[in-house]
């Protein structure tokens, strides 16, 4: 078995009081769509600390460790809502697009946004960069090789999440995020 185990820690603010529950699906770090399989003390660690075992959704054999307990940070939330999915969706082609001209401060803005778990952003990091393909594609160029590495990272954010929470296959999410963007 694959463990990776991360120091990130997240709370209620209650003391006690869990977050999540078994069975939970959450997004965890950047990407990482996964299932709450159990909540406890990990045998190979010492302390009293409890921990979140997270199996993420395409990687079964990987169990991720996350502290239940921190007020400082935020980086596992719960898989948003069908309704709420829907309603984003539709607002694709009226989200507004990231895309700075500058490239290192835009580099600084992705990173922001991949790291900040919220799908919103993750939509209109994606819209920006596939609207800054189009363009650069009508006049016979490429994207730029980190534009193009950022573009597949939140491609697979985005359909990570809209697969599991439409119930469907990661073609049909980027299918599904393709054809509401069309609609634009």
């Amino acid at each position: 078995m694959n463990l990776r185990i991360f120091k990130w820690l997240h709370r209620t603010g209650k003391q006690g009081e869990k977050l999540y529950r078994v069975s939970d699906v959450v997004v965890y770090g950047c990407s990482e769509v996964c299932s709450v399989m159990r909540i406890g003390f990990p045998d190979f660690l010492d302390g009293g600390a409890e921990y979140y075992y997270l199996q993420p959704l395409c990687c079964k054999g990987t169990t991720l460790y996350v502290k239940t307990e921190n007020p400082k940070k935020r980086i596992v939330r719960k898989i948003m809502s069908g309704p709420n999915a829907e309603k984003l969706l539709a607002e694709i082609p009226k989200l507004k697009s990231l895309y700075n001209e500058d490239e290192r401060q835009r580099q600084k803005e992705y990173a922001e946004v991949l790291h900040s778990c919220e799908f919103e952003k993750w939509l209109q990091m994606w819209k920006g960069i596939k609207e800054e393909k189009r363009r650069r594609l009508a006049h016979v160029k490429k994207l730029g090789i980190s534009d193009e590495q950022n573009l597949k990272k939140v491609e697979a954010s985005l359909c990570a999440e809209t697969a599991e929470i439409f119930q469907i296959s990661i073609e049909q999410a980027g299918d599904r995020l393709n054809g509401a963007l069309a609609e634009g």
